[in-house]
């Protein structure tokens, strides 16, 4: 006679063949915005993300190349946007630091943000 566990066990085994013996595979369709993680929270987009998430998103880019390898590409991304006023202000501060942009530029930075309603 078979020890009880032994027993159990092919009683169980036989009872549920079919489902046992069966293939199974498992997949997950993430959205291309979920994070990935616990919840699975859908990313903002980098512009309406907060200071802190900003930090958190650029923390390679600021550790593996240096601040004017940056200043550099983002010269080089805003003349392949056609904004080339852009790129010479990028280019300026750059240089000869913020006092280096023109007084209506600095007003411009110094209001309160506007925000427009879609």
């Amino acid at each position: 006679m078979e020890p009880a566990p032994r027993k159990n066990q092919t009683r169980f085994n036989d009872w549920n063949k079919h489902w046992l013996d069966a293939y199974i595979s498992f997949f997950s369709e993430r959205s291309s915005k979920s994070r990935g993680n616990l919840g699975d929270r859908p990313t903002k987009d980098f512009v309406e993300s907060s200071d802190c998430m900003k930090c958190r998103k650029t923390r390679n880019l600021r550790t593996q190349y240096t601040s004017s390898e940056l200043t550099f590409a983002e010269q080089m991304e805003s003349r392949s946007e056609r904004n080339l006023e852009d790129s010479k202000i990028v280019r300026d501060i750059a240089i000869y630091g913020p006092e280096s942009l023109p007084e209506q530029v600095i007003r411009f930075l110094d209001e309160p943000e506007v925000v427009f309603n879609e």
